[in-house]
């Protein structure tokens, strides 16, 4: 059952809609699935956070063909993702949101971080760095080139799963 309430968008303070489910997710448990949506500034969060804890866990892949772009990430707003080969890493900060998703929307969301960054004032031979990496995170979505993405949560409740696993 889903919960709808209006709140005090975090963005701009006019009224915003929160709506909260509890899911369950194979292999994770029961979560909360939290979005905020506000139609005056277009401001969007996703969260899903894990009602339990588990142990610490890592989970390490080798993203060498199409097939391994399906595979499922959940990530906890306190787990970080690398993708070593690129120099790539999403930490937790204040405000990460959690996500369910696939490797190709892991892509996505460090490729968007790269074109923000790339509209911001860096120096040139930075803004010549970020421009290979989005180049580089374009050829791994393409399955051009292979890649191993980590997935680290200490709180355990982040997972990397096969669609398919039974």
């Amino acid at each position: 059952m889903t919960v709808e309430m209006l709140v005090p968008c975090p963005n701009c303070k006019e009224k915003a809609v929160m709506s909260e489910v509890i899911y369950e997710m194979p292999f994770f448990g029961e979560a909360l699935i939290t979005t905020i949506s506000c139609a005056n500034c277009k401001y969007k969060l996703n969260d899903v956070i894990a009602l339990k804890e588990n142990n610490p866990k890592i989970y390490k892949k080798i993203i060498k063909t199409k097939k391994d772009m399906f595979l499922k990430v959940i990530r906890n707003s306190n787990a970080t993702i690398k993708i070593k080969e690129f120099g790539l890493e999403l930490k937790p900060a204040d405000f990460s949101e959690g996500f369910m998703t696939n490797i190709e929307g892991v892509l996505n969301k460090f490729e968007n971080i790269l074109l923000q960054l790339q509209k911001s004032k860096l120096a040139e031979k930075q803004k010549k760095k970020v421009l290979e990496l989005i180049e580089k995170v374009k050829k791994a979505k393409e399955n051009k080139i292979k890649f191993t993405i980590e997935l680290i949560d200490k709180s355990g409740n982040s997972a990397i799963i096969k669609e398919k696993l039974k």
